[in-house]
């Protein structure tokens, strides 16, 4: 699955994340936390702060956006 996170006050501040490679994903607080492998550090994206939304790719090769709420995506995640 891949989220892109955008800043809602910055909108060319914007990351793409395939959770398919993370090592986890999950709701803490108001945030969105990721871990990969391999690093000490966790990732955290506040909802206040950044807007989610889900990538799709069609078989044309178009990416469609949706919108998702953090506790969608960690459900998502696990089973994905």
């Amino acid at each position: 699955m891949k989220v892109k996170i955008t800043n809602k006050k910055d909108k060319t501040d914007a990351y793409s994340l395939n959770l398919s490679k993370a090592f986890g994903v999950r709701r803490m607080g108001d945030a969105l936390i990721v871990y990969y492998s391999g690093s000490d550090a966790m990732f955290s994206f506040p909802s206040i702060q950044y807007k989610f939304e889900e990538i799709e790719m069609s078989a044309d090769g178009k990416a469609y956006y949706t919108e998702r709420s953090i506790e969608e995506i960690a459900e998502l995640f696990l089973y994905d």
